[in-house]
């Protein structure tokens, strides 16, 4: 029982010193701008690309965050370098679509997929060498082993897009918020299982 509590207690800090790092990071350098640029390239890219384009652009914006996440400087040239990932990044965007649209058959089931594929570009963009099935198996392992954390993730994704999603700068702001906050969420969570 007290192994349960001390692990609720560090997931609950380790969340909390994900959003501090994602605060102190939205302040530095140009990130700010290259974020909301990402952001307004991967909802407008992907959705008049039909979707073709999202894997490239998720993967080249995951990239950039854990960069930002690292401290490492960006540029917006940086938000374009998942298009030499073209083909995984296109198959991996594919194989998340078709899972949620198979998952949304049940009432929560593309929700499930949803959530256990969080960190799915993140990991690819991490591991150059993995493609798509990899990476998802990794998002899965790693939601497996840090559900509280990935929970309040999601909780405060939801809640930061639910209310910037109201304004029309909004969207961007809290589709940039929530993809930085996944990447220190990422790279704490994956530093603690190596």
């Amino acid at each position: 029982m007290h192994t349960g509590s001390l692990e609720t207690d560090n997931a609950a800090a380790d969340f909390v010193e994900s959003v501090k790092a994602t605060g102190r990071a939205l302040i530095r350098k140009n990130h700010p701008l290259v974020l909301l640029v990402g952001a307004l390239a991967l909802a407008v890219g992907g959705a008049l690309s039909l979707g073709i384009l999202f894997g490239p652009l998720a993967l080249g914006y995951a990239r950039v965050c854990l960069r930002i996440a690292r401290d490492e400087a960006v540029d917006l040239r940086d938000l374009g370098s998942g298009f030499d990932r073209f083909g995984a990044s296109l198959f991996a965007a594919l194989l998340l679509a078709i899972a949620m649209a198979i998952g949304s058959l049940v009432v929560v089931g593309g929700v499930v997929v949803g959530f256990f594929a969080t960190f799915t570009f993140y990991a690819m963009a991490e591991h150059d060498d993995w493609g798509a099935v990899d990476s998802v198996k990794r998002s899965i392992v790693l939601v497996k082993r840090n559900l509280l954390d990935v929970a309040l993730f999601w909780v405060l994704s939801l809640i930061v897009v639910g209310i910037l999603g109201y304004a029309v700068v909004g969207g961007p702001v809290a589709i940039a918020l929530a993809t930085l906050l996944g990447a220190f969420l990422y790279r704490r969570i994956s530093e603690q299982m190596t």
